[in-house]
């Protein structure tokens, strides 16, 4: 990723977001040194609520502290475009998310999927699509097929037996 490497500097304003906010207590919850080699890699339920929640309340709190700061206008461009991929990817996953689903519904993941996929070669012009991008493009036919994802999610149920056990 280059001038663009997450680095532990990096991770303090989400680090510092996580510690703050408050999640239900049956929700699933970040670890408070994400990012750090001894925390291992996120699971796809933090990952959700990464994109979710975090990501919102780190674009907020970094356009609030930063809005009289001089950017130069490369490093301006740059967050931007990473902000634009950012929504376009909440937006999808949201949609696919929900507890119902339409038509139109499907059209939009679609269109903010596609529109996620265009935008991550911007900012991140070294790192290949990975498999998982392209078959997430399926997700409206299996959505128009089998429901929304909440109805056919094992996570939640998993969850809950882990706290039983």
């Amino acid at each position: 990723m280059g001038d663009h490497q997450i680095t532990g500097e990096t991770l303090k304003a989400p680090r510092n977001i996580n510690k703050y906010t408050s999640i239900p207590s049956l929700r699933t919850h970040l670890q408070r040194k994400m990012g750090a080699p001894s925390h291992g890699s996120l699971k796809a339920s933090e990952w959700f609520l990464v994109f979710k929640e975090y990501i919102t309340f780190l674009f907020l709190s970094e356009e609030i502290s930063s809005a009289h700061q001089p950017y130069p206008t490369s490093s301006r461009m740059i967050r931007n475009e990473i902000f634009k991929n950012s929504f376009n990817l909440i937006n999808a996953v949201n949609i696919y998310k929900s507890w119902t689903i339409s038509k139109d519904d499907m059209n939009s993941f679609s269109k903010y999927w596609k529109k996620f996929c265009l935008s991550d070669q911007k900012p991140f012009p070294n790192q290949s699509r990975k498999p998982n991008n392209h078959y997430a493009e399926h997700i409206p036919e299996l959505l128009s097929q089998w429901g929304p994802a909440q109805a056919l999610a094992t996570w939640g149920y998993e969850c809950f037996i882990g706290a039983l056990g």
